[in-house]
């Protein structure tokens, strides 16, 4: 756009001076103009400050952006009246005060764009010196506030320089062709034009600001790239400054940035030879300590922290060897050094980041210890000093241990949602240190901390009054809870372990008056991550569940109970047995006050104990697992009551969905609560597969025609459920997966097992009613995977058929039809939705169920499929067909393997029919040979193979083609030759030859691997990428 001010001109110089957003706006939208080249320079004539740093920033952004707009002979003058402006504008800062007189914005702007436009003309004066040009129209001047303004102003000018080479886009370096090289051959002219403001020892305002400009610059040309065999030298000018505190942290950034030097590595040796005795420097040292007890500005000490970080990262191999095979004081120093900034005050990371920063350099140095090849040294003394690399990680133990409490109560009282969380995160990384360590220091590490927990408990428990002594023990509580992830089940045989699980302990700990909330989480915690020591002190482990049982009702504390009480029961139910009517009394008695969400892990862990019981005494199992049941019964039949009324008050959702309505937290808590029953199933199955075993013959339950009272119960309250809100995809999938998971209880009896036909009934009129719903469909699968007539009813029968049973194996003897009909009234209301390839693609998740519905028919019980009537038949092909051409690759490749499924049904169909001589079917091989189907579904795979199809489902393709070839022989091998016969079929990219041979090959082999590479090459040429 062009420029029109009109005669608002002053008026908007008067705004842009107060930076209005109005008046920025529009000169963004200008700068893009050529009037802005005049704009920028008039406004860097005016006198006022801000306009002149607007006019600098335009002035960048035409040079950097619109570079093109200018003719030849108008950038020979524009560098030097860029350079005449920063001069004018230097020699006004000599009349000013203040920080103005060190930091002018517009200068430096000016400065950046003289590097941009120095980087475009760099290829107009043939081997120009821009640099050294540049820095003489700023000589030496007797006047000494003009000479500092000129040296800072080159500083900055040099400082520059990299750092936009670095930041400029490729294709202006691409154009100024020796730029970069150019750059690299003046470092040693920068780093002599640096030296004498490095070297001197002025702490004057003046030179200390030209020493910390040069630092800066040193910096910048550093991460540019220097020569590394200048890196020495530069190194040894910076250890010179060192007794000046002020220059310290500033010099340890510029060492940090020639730690990261890419060709670091190549002088390795010689780095750290230099930098070794420079970090234990004394001045250093002391610096460090001081830093450490005047509780310094952490932001100001991370600098020199990361430092010390990035050398014991860089060099942690050396590190190591010089302490276990040297006894190298230096280095010792520098982990001192480490250790101090790991121990820095402030609790972190809320207050401080410093310790967080050291957490991983400890690892890396812990893996460079356990990694030393000792076999290639020959040392007299290296157990000796092996245990003094030990002795530092036992005192970052320590440490970390203060560093990972909590704080005192009156300021964990106070904090946020946040500072709980980052905390917990730094305790995370922590704990994975405190693993680590285990790995080096093994059962020694745990006797001593598992003692030094006792002592601290015997003290706690004498210390009545005493509420905030708690968090060491607690810190002490984490390292034995992180350090068993290191022991792998293999708890070492130690008296101080023996002596901390102990009943007396436990309980104090749970209960005892020190106890915090934190504390009674973290020994829940313990208990069930040492379940598999624990379940060989029956008294203990009674205790522990019932401890973790009984503190279900306090929130803080329910997600680590439940965890442990799971993880106590999976392990040792068989040594609960006796005492499962205690649990359920406890449970039952706390139940209504646990989150459903969590009420999961509580009753798998019972129904793992009541497992082990239906093989010692059935009457008690059923006693008590009715008992358990009935309880939720009542929850979900007063929930489904709410419901009905309209009451969704006195809610347990633990978790519930940001912005949910009332009723929406009320199906979502009647959800959770069918989960609660599926977890019951879930618990009755074994541990592994040696309790495949326990079970009888005679055990096994298959559904009976009448209900029992329970069952009868649960089928009415679950019917509620999908009156009420069965139009929810979320209901219809929790109570599937109750009833397969009902089903596939090891032929142990349950209420979850009803009669086929109510099992039905529910399925198949809740779907007429909201057929939308995919879930029915994948409920119906699942109905047929277990009733078919073809099918092993699941676990059950399998189990007894793998062990080799000498008793008939047990047939699921239901083939009254059920399944047909209802497969009859499914499909036309599925048919009256999914209508063409549009609505398919639309309805893409219920298409994909049906698919599957309709595979697992021809899998498990294809007589219903063939007793359909032939109208719906005909639709099957017919959606078959048309999914052949679906775009989603998920539904394209369950249509291709639906095509499979029925090209390969002739011999179970020929097996049904002579089953039954008395029952009409309709093969599906006569449909596909006699009545042109397959034909129409051979067009579908070739244009799939030319066109259609993504490249990736080819090979699908060609299995479904392999099937039908062998499967309608002859008719097949005359389609193919037909439909390839026909002009630019299946693209105009391939040739009749190309095709004729394919054909002839594709027919000759049988393989399908080789047709599968025969189809993928003839895509490629139907898809013209072979030309």
């Amino acid at each position: 756009m062009s420029i029109d001010f009109g005669s608002n001109y002053d008026y908007w110089l008067q705004q842009l001076s107060l930076s209005t957003p109005e008046s920025l706006s529009y000169l963004n939208q200008v700068q893009d103009s050529k009037e802005a080249w005049n704009l920028a320079f008039n406004l860097l004539d005016n006198q006022n400050s801000t306009l002149k740093f607007y006019g600098a920033h335009t002035l960048f952004h035409k040079i950097a952006r619109n570079w093109n707009q200018l003719q030849l002979e108008q950038t020979t003058e524009l560098g030097s009246r860029i350079i005449q402006l920063i001069q004018n504008l230097n020699q006004q800062k000599l009349s000013q005060t203040g920080s103005d007189q060190l930091f002018n914005p517009t200068i430096r702007k000016l400065l950046q764009t003289l590097v941009w436009y120095q980087f475009y003309t760099f290829q107009q004066i043939e081997k120009q010196d821009f640099i050294q040009t540049t820095l003489s129209q700023f000589p030496l001047s007797d006047n000494m506030e003009l000479a500092v303004c000129n040296e800072l102003i080159k500083l900055d000018y040099l400082k520059l320089i990299p750092e936009e080479h670095l930041s400029a886009p490729s294709s202006l370096v691409s154009k100024s062709v020796g730029i970069t090289d150019y750059l690299h051959k003046s470092v040693d002219n920068i780093l002599s034009i640096l030296q004498p403001h490095l070297i001197q020892k002025s702490l004057e305002p003046s030179q200390d600001l030209l020493f910390q400009k040069s630092l800066a610059t040193l910096q910048s040309w550093t991460t540019f790239g220097l020569p590394i065999e200048s890196i020495p030298n530069i190194v040894q000018l910076l250890i010179q400054q060192l007794n000046f505190k002020d220059r310290i942290f500033p010099i340890g950034k510029t060492l940090q940035e020639i730690l990261s030097h890419p060709n670091s590595f190549k002088v390795q040796s010689t780095l750290f030879g230099i930098l070794l005795p420079t970090l234990c420097h004394p001045s250093l040292l002391s610096f460090i300590s001081e830093l450490h007890q005047s509780d310094s500005d952490h932001d100001s000490v991370l600098p020199l922290c990361q430092l010390y970080v990035d050398f014991c990262e860089t060099f942690s191999e050396m590190i190591m060897e010089k302490i276990i095979y040297e006894n190298n004081a230096q280095v010792y120093s520098i982990l001192e050094a480490l250790l101090s900034f790991t121990n820095y005050p402030g609790l972190c990371p809320s207050e401080q980041t410093i310790t967080e920063e050291c957490l991983l350099v400890w690892v890396t140095l812990q893996d460079s210890y356990q990694t030393l090849d000792e076999d290639s040294y020959n040392r007299t003394n290296q157990v000796a000093n092996k245990e003094g690399a030990l002795s530092f990680f036992k005192r970052l133990l320590d440490v970390l241990l203060v560093k990972a409490q909590f704080p005192v109560e009156e300021e964990l009282s106070d904090w946020s949602q946040n500072d709980h969380y980052i905390f917990k995160v730094f305790r995370r990384d922590v704990g994975d240190l405190f693993i680590n360590t285990y790995y080096l220091m093994g059962s020694e590490m745990a006797r001593y901390y598992f003692g030094q927990a006792n002592q601290l408990i015997n003290h706690l428990a004498q210390q009545h009054n005493n509420q905030d002594s708690w968090q060491s023990l607690e810190s002490i509580l984490h390292l034995i809870l992180k350090i068993s992830e290191s022991m792998n089940d293999s708890i070492p045989s130690l008296p101080e372990i023996t002596q901390f699980f102990q009943n007396q302990t436990i309980e104090l700990l749970i209960e005892g008056q020190f106890s915090s909330i934190y504390l009674k989480q973290t020994i829940f915690k313990i208990i069930g991550e040492y379940a598999q020591y624990i379940k060989d002190n029956h008294q203990l482990l009674v205790l522990s569940i019932s401890k973790s049982l009984s503190v279900l009702a306090n929130n803080q504390l329910t997600q680590a109970a439940t965890s442990a009480f799971g993880k106590l029961c999976n392990i040792a139910r068989d040594d609960l047995v006796n005492s499962i009517g205690d649990l359920i009394n406890t449970y039952l008695s706390i139940a209504h006050n646990i989150t459903p969400e969590l009420l999961d892990k509580i009753l798998k862990g019972l129904f793992n104990i009541l497992y082990k019981l239906y093989s010692i005494d059935s009457n008690k199992f059923q006693l008590e697992m009715e008992r358990v049941i009935s309880n939720l019964l009542d929850i979900i039949e007063q929930t489904i009551v709410q419901g009905k009324v309209g009451d969704f008050s006195n809610l347990t959702i633990g978790s519930p969905t940001l912005e949910a309505s009332p009723k929406d937290l009320w199906i979502e808590q009647l959800v959770q609560r069918i989960h609660n029953l599926t977890a019951c199933c879930n618990g009755l199955k074994p541990s592994s597969e040696f309790d495949l075993s326990e079970l009888a013959v005679d055990t096994l339950q298959l559904p009976q025609s009448i209900m029992s009272p329970l069952c009868q119960r649960l089928y009415m309250a679950l019917a509620e459920c999908l009156s009420l809100v069965g139009g929810q995809e979320v209901m219809v999938e929790a109570i599937s997966r109750l009833t397969a998971a009902g089903l596939d209880t090891d032929g142990i009896a349950v209420p979850f097992v009803f009669p086929l036909s109510s099992l039905l009934e529910m399925v198949i009129n809740n779907y007429l009613a909201h057929p939308h719903i995919n879930s029915y469909l994948s409920w119906f699968n699942r109905i047929v995977n277990i009733y078919g007539s073809s099918s092993n009813m699941s676990l059950k029968s399998q189990l007894f058929f793998n062990n080799n049973l000498t008793q008939e194996q047990p047939q699921a003897q239901y083939d009254d039809g059920l399944l047909a009909q209802a497969l009859q009234k499914v499909l036309p209301a599925f048919f009256g939705i999914v209508t063409d390839l549009n609505s398919m693609e639309v309805d893409l998740d219920l298409s994909l169920s049906m698919v599957n519905l309709l595979s697992r028919f021809i899998k498990c019980d294809l007589k219903s499929i063939l007793t359909l009537p032939a109208h719906l038949i005909d639709s099957i092909f017919m959606f078959n067909l048309t999914g052949l051409s679906v775009q989603n690759r998920f539904l394209l490749k369950a249509h291709l393997g639906l095509a499979v499924d029925l090209l390969s049904s002739h011999k179970e169909e020929d097996i049904l029919i002579q089953k039954f001589p008395q029952v009409k079917f309709i093969r599906l091989s006569s449909l596909i040979q006699d009545q042109g189907i397959g034909k129409l579904i051979l067009d579908k795979l070739l244009l799939g193979i030319g066109k259609d199809t993504p490249k990736s489902c080819i090979v699908n393709v060609t299995e479904v083609l392999h099937h039908l070839l062998l499967n309608c022989k002859g008719l097949a091998n005359q389609w193919i030759r037909e439909l390839l016969s026909q002009e630019n079929y299946p693209t105009n990219l391939v040739d009749s030859k190309t095709k004729d041979q394919f054909v002839s090959k594709l027919l000759i082999t049988a393989s399908l691997k080789d047709r599968k590479k025969l189809c993928e090459m003839f895509s490629l040429s139907c898809r013209g990428y072979n030309l």
